[in-house]
């Protein structure tokens, strides 16, 4: 065994090479040890190779990888050397210059661009040209200089130029927007003007009436209904107050109509002089002549003259509602100073103890409100709680009753389905039973019909007759020599089915040899009991003509017929009356003869083959070889 390992590892093979040599060493030896040892170098062998195998997997995964990130860095470089290529691909078609633009023409040119510049917009840089000029140190240097000077300028007339095009579309675009809307810039600006001034009428007014809480301008959309019917009431107040004053004032002037008195000493008296007591009788008017000035009259009625006038009032008024806004604040501040020091007075005049005792009466007033909210909150947490209880009863019970009635639901349809079903099974099961009876009828009614015999008459309707005692029923057994009237009521009614589908095919023109089927069909005896069964035949269900094609399936047919009847009797006779007791008894006298007949006639008996238990025997050296062997 040593010599052989030795050898084998001598053998410059490949580790495939001698896996599949052991291999079939293994498979060649007799010795159970030699197989072992084998197998043990095999495992060794395929261990290494194994893992070289796995060494191989790893380098080969890294080699890939390498290959991707080498594809990868292929194609960027593949990239910039294409951008590189478009680039420069420009060159080769550039003209050569033999003589390079000077200093002069430099200036010249970056001069021209700022004119353009200029022409088109603000200039930046003005005096960059000459710092550049100034601050160079060569001529060289300054040729340089001025050569990016001149694409800068060329830049920035390009933005001159793209902005130009914007604005140039912008105006075209506001252009359509005015004719379409307006027709012509006149009309435009006519509007303008139009809205300039109703826009100083609503500055001017809202000046005036900003100060007044009533009257200020508000969005009345926004507001309440309550809220606009009070404003509707107040407004409705003050102008039945103004009316009353304009008819007082309209009495006191009318005893000197020529006369009106001068207001502003009344103002100033009453708003500008705050020393001015309310208790006190108010200063009498001074009354001034009325001027007449016919130029004037005649003026109040030329409308711009009205319009001016009106400003002017407005005006007024406007600084009377500033004077009074002035007043008000300043009557605020004294009442907060008058509550002030009607505060410190009445704090100096109380002593410590009753500071003491208002602010115990208040502490414990407060403690008791605070005690009441906190029961408040405690009953309402509970409330919430056992809600909260209530809520996830009732929403198990919901999921619950849900999952039920969805089981319900699935039995129910489950049950409406099999029902359904059973229906369909049902009403072809009655149609199918339904033609059985009949035809089994007219087949008994057809037999006894064919016995002449009165004896044997009598035999047959006793042996087939039900007894009281079930269990010696005296049917005959025809097994072994059925009738000879049965077998020629068979052969009769299986000669009628072959004429049937002889003329069938006849009158079809099927087949291949339909002069011989007349010939047969000439040939068969015609008899009017066998054509009324055939008749009744031809008109039994389908389930039925299915089956009554040869005479096997017919002793089928009889033999599950029978059988059922002869089971199902009593209870049928119960069902349908004295007049099926009596149809059913002569049916159960042909069914039975019928099904020996057959079953003896066309050998449909099987029988199971019986088999022998053999048991498998084993030499016990063989056992214990093999087990040694293992």
């Amino acid at each position: 065994m040593n010599q052989t390992q030795s050898s084998t590892d001598n053998n410059p093979t490949t580790e495939s090479k001698r896996i599949a040599m052991l291999f079939q060493k293994a498979l060649a030896s007799n010795s159970v040890r030699e197989k072992n040892a084998f197998l043990n170098e095999l495992k060794k062998l395929m261990k290494k190779h194994a893992a070289d195998y796995s060494a191989a997997i790893l380098e080969g995964e890294r080699l890939d990888a390498s290959i991707v990130e080498v594809k990868a860095n292929f194609n960027k470089v593949n990239e910039q050397y294409q951008d590189l290529k478009n680039s420069v691909s420009f060159l080769t078609e550039l003209e050569f210059y033999q003589a390079a633009p000077d200093v002069q023409s430099l200036r010249a040119m970056i001069e021209s661009l700022e004119r353009d510049i200029s022409a088109i917009g603000p200039l930046p840089d003005r005096d960059s040209l000459s710092q550049i000029t100034a601050s160079a140190q060569s001529q060289q240097q300054l040729y340089l200089d001025l050569l990016d000077f001149r694409e800068t300028r060329l830049r920035q007339l390009v933005d001159a130029l793209k902005q130009r095009i914007k604005t140039a579309e912008q105006r075209l675009e506001c252009a359509s927007v005015v004719i379409d809307q307006f027709g012509s810039i006149t009309n435009l600006l006519d509007k303008v003007r139009q809205l300039q001034d109703e826009n100083e009428k609503l500055k001017v007014r809202r000046l005036r009436f900003s100060a007044e809480s009533l009257l200020r301008p508000r969005r009345l959309t926004k507001c309440e209904p309550a809220t606009l019917r009070a404003f509707l009431v107040a407004l409705q107040n003050e102008l039945a107050v103004v009316r009353g004053a304009v008819a007082d004032a309209q009495k006191q002037s009318e005893d000197s109509i020529a006369q009106l008195p001068d207001e502003t000493e009344l103002v100033e008296k009453l708003i500008v002089n705050p020393t001015l007591k309310f208790s006190d009788p108010l200063p009498p008017l001074n009354h001034q002549p009325l001027k007449f000035d016919q130029a004037a009259m005649t003026a109040l009625t030329d409308p711009d003259t009205v319009s001016v006038g009106s400003d002017s009032i407005e005006m007024q008024l406007i600084q009377v509602d500033n004077q009074y806004a002035a007043l008000k604040e300043k009557t605020q501040r004294l009442r907060s100073e008058l509550t002030l020091r009607k505060n410190a007075e009445r704090l100096s005049t109380e002593t410590g103890k009753q500071r003491i005792e208002k602010l115990h009466s208040l502490n414990e007033r407060l403690l008791t409100e605070i005690h009441a909210l906190q029961e408040q909150s405690d009953s309402a947490e509970s409330s919430k709680q056992i809600l909260t209880e209530m809520l996830e009863q009732v929403t198990e019970e919901r999921d619950r009753m849900k999952e039920k009635s969805t089981t319900l639901a699935n039995n129910y349809q489950k049950l409406y389905d099999d029902h359904c079903r059973l229906r369909e099974e049902f009403k072809r099961t009655w149609k199918a039973g339904a033609g059985l009876f009949r035809l089994t009828e007219l087949f008994g009614r057809a037999y006894l019909a064919q016995i002449l015999e009165p004896n044997e008459y009598t035999t047959q309707i006793a042996a087939f007759t039900p007894k009281e005692t079930p269990t010696q029923p005296g049917i005959p057994d025809f097994t072994e020599k059925p009738p000879a009237v049965l077998m020629k009521f068979i052969e009769d009614i299986h000669f009628e089915l072959i004429r049937r589908r002889a003329a069938e095919l006849i009158e079809k023109g099927e087949g291949t040899h339909l002069e011989e089927l007349k010939e047969i069909l000439q040939n068969l005896p015609l008899e009017d009991q066998f054509q009324k069964v055939a008749d009744c035949v031809a008109k039994a269900p389908t389930e039925v003509l299915e089956q009554l094609s040869d005479k096997k399936k017919v002793a089928a047919i009889f033999e599950e017929m029978l059988a059922g009847i002869r089971t199902e009797t009593n209870n049928d006779i119960t069902q349908f009356g004295t007049y099926m007791t009596e149809s059913l008894k002569r049916v159960k006298q042909a069914s039975d003869p019928i099904l020996c007949k057959v079953k003896r006639a066309m050998s449909s008996q099987t029988f199971q083959a019986r088999k022998n238990d053999v048991e498998t025997q084993y030499n016990k050296t063989d056992i214990t070889r093999r087990g040694k062997g293992k």
